[in-house]
């Protein structure tokens, strides 16, 4: 990201503004757009879950975690890219 930028986030995550921008309702069409984004990225997030990488024990040294997970996610994106692509997102301000 860029110096300055911001990310969105769902209330789950909080940096007290300083690298996030957390929605508090669908009050606009902007506010709408950013939870249709944030939705299809959970559909992303939900795909590396059902790993379970996170959540299990890591049997190795922890120098190896980030091959595993970089494995988990280039399996992810060859399997969005050839067989189940999540829902397009056309991003509409006013």
């Amino acid at each position: 990201m860029d110096y300055g930028e911001k990310f969105i986030a769902d209330g789950g995550y909080r940096s007290g503004g300083i690298f996030s921008v957390t929605p508090d309702g669908l009050n606009n069409n902007h506010q709408r757009m950013q939870s249709v984004v944030r939705a299809r990225h959970e559909v992303i997030n939900r795909r590396l879950k059902q790993w379970g990488i996170l959540g299990q024990v890591f049997r190795h040294p922890l120098d190896h975690h980030h091959k595993a997970f970089y494995a988990v996610a280039n399996i992810t994106q060859i399997v969005i890219e050839e067989e189940s692509t999540p829902f397009d997102v056309h991003y509409i301000e006013e």
